[in-house]
């Protein structure tokens, strides 16, 4: 999806990629082991597209209503910036997510997919919806992905900034494309 518009003039502005975890980044299922242990499915092509995205500058955070140690795990593992888990009060964290970055409102892009997201959705500068969010979160979104959460939201959101700021031809270079 290539943007156009009032949309690519907001993602040229983005420097910081934040988003919600659960219905994002995995499908939103939540899987309990006897153990206690909870599993999570992670879709290769945005693991990549945030090792792209890194490589090139951006910061990443994400600020999650649960604490999982899953998630944390695979947060530390890919090394991002800010990891703000078991958050109730996403607007709350906000504020700390600018300072730590450095970055003004309009230079933080969100990703969410239902109502506790609305509050940052409201105040970041490029906003994205997987295609299976919150009927009143996608109305409060820039873009609506093509994808449904877990399924390449982060990629195809990636990608679009970088195209929109001109960045993607680097992105290939590193593969040799």
């Amino acid at each position: 999806m290539e943007l156009t518009g009032e949309a690519a003039e907001k993602a040229k502005k983005i420097k910081v990629f934040a988003m919600d975890v659960d219905g994002v980044l995995t499908d939103g299922r939540l899987v309990f082991l006897e153990s206690g242990e909870e599993l999570k499915s992670w879709n290769v092509k945005d693991r990549i597209a945030f090792y792209i995205i890194r490589r090139l500058g951006y910061p990443v955070c994400w600020i999650s209503g649960r604490n999982a140690p899953a998630v944390r795990r695979v947060a530390e593992d890919m090394e991002i910036e800010g990891i703000y888990l078991g958050i109730k009060d996403k607007l709350k964290v906000w504020e700390q997510v600018k300072k730590q970055f450095g970055a003004r409102e309009d230079e933080i892009l969100y990703i969410g997919d239902d109502l506790v997201d609305a509050s940052l959705l409201k105040r970041a500068g490029f906003t994205v919806c997987p295609a299976d969010g919150a009927p009143e979160i996608k109305e409060l979104c820039d873009i609506t992905s093509s994808f449904d959460g877990g399924r390449g939201v982060f990629r195809e959101t990636a990608e679009m900034v970088l195209k929109a700021q001109g960045r993607w031809g680097e992105a290939l270079e590193h593969y040799g494309l």
